[in-house]
């Protein structure tokens, strides 16, 4: 059974690090790309 509880756990880490990180990049090269949109963020 390839299936054992290290790799579900290991899977979950990865899909949890991808949903966290991908938005966290954009926002970060945004934000170098456009300095003025973090002015924007914070002015919310």
């Amino acid at each position: 059974m390839p299936f054992n509880i290290n790799t579900l756990i290991n899977y979950q880490a990865l899909l949890v690090g991808n949903l966290v990180g991908v938005p966290l990049c954009y926002f970060i090269i945004r934000t170098l790309r456009n300095p003025l949109h973090l002015r924007g963020i914070i002015s919310n």
